[in-house]
C-alpha cells in the first residue's frame, strides 16, 4: 500500500509556501517492467517523488532545500524552455527539470 500525505513546503528559490504530496510509504511487489520503471505500486507514486513550486517553477526531490545555484539555473532558458515544452508530459518535464 502506498501512503501519501499533504505537507507545506517552501520554496528555497522563491520564498513562497505550497503544499504538496509527501510520500509516506509505499511497496515493490513483483518485477520491473521491461524498460526499467518499477513494479505497479513504486511506479504509481513516481510522481510523489519530485516537488515542483506553483510560483516559481522550481523542481527539487524537497523545494525547500536548494541545490547549488538554483535561482540561476531555474530563471534560465533553457530551465523554462524545458518546463513549458507541451511535447513531454508534465511529470517528465519536472523530472527533466530536476536533471537541469
Amino acid at each position: 500500500m502506498t501512503t501519501v500525505f499533504p505537507k507545506e513546503q517552501t520554496c528555497a528559490v522563491c520564498g513562497k509556501t505550497s503544499t504538496h504530496h509527501a510520500l509516506g510509504s509505499t511497496n515493490t511487489m513483483g518485477p520491473t517492467d521491461l524498460d526499467m520503471r518499477p513494479a505497479p505500486m513504486t511506479r504509481w507514486a513516481l510522481g510523489e517523488h519530485v516537488q515542483c513550486c506553483p510560483h516559481c517553477g522550481y523542481c527539487a526531490w524537497d523545494i525547500s532545500e536548494p541545490t547549488e545555484a538554483a535561482g540561476e539555473i531555474v530563471a534560465s532558458e533553457a530551465y523554462r524552455a524545458e518546463l513549458t515544452r507541451e511535447s513531454v508530459p508534465g511529470l517528465t518535464r519536472r523530472y527533466l527539470c530536476v536533471s537541469l
